[in-house]
């Protein structure tokens, strides 16, 4: 944080221990590419973490009858958001590989659709047994 605001808390505190987390918190500067400092970064991280682990319905959770095979996973895993932006999309053809990001013919090419990879459904079919068989 800047001077000024440990001044300001220094003045306004008798102990490091009394420091409101919030007030000390958004005076933080903020990480690069972020718009919270490190305090706030770790707690929504934890918080983010924390939900993930405790969401049996997570895609990665392997809890429960739910629970996708290692190769579903995988396939699943290949999948990026312009993938599902031309699945999803009447007339796009080609879209840039990182798809929330602006195209350039180096850093973030476009492709054709097909390029993309895409979830492997045969993973989830069930193997057909012969009619009357166990």
């Amino acid at each position: 944080m800047s001077n000024r605001s440990a001044q300001n808390i220094a003045t306004l505190y008798e102990s490091v221990d009394d420091i409101d987390l919030f007030s000390a918190g958004i005076s933080e500067f903020p990480l690069e590419g972020a718009q919270v400092g490190p305090t706030f970064a770790c707690i929504i991280g934890r918080q983010m973490q924390n939900l993930r682990a405790a969401d049996r319905f997570w895609f990665e959770s392997s809890l429960g009858p739910h629970a996708f095979t290692p190769s579903q996973l995988e396939s699943i895993k290949q999948v990026s958001l312009a993938r599902l932006i031309c699945a999803n999309s009447d007339s796009i053809i080609s879209i840039q590989q990182l798809a929330l990001q602006l195209a350039h013919p180096i850093l973030n090419p476009r492709l054709h659709c097909d390029e993309l990879p895409d979830v492997d459904i045969s993973l989830w079919f069930e193997p057909q047994t012969a009619p009357g068989a166990g």
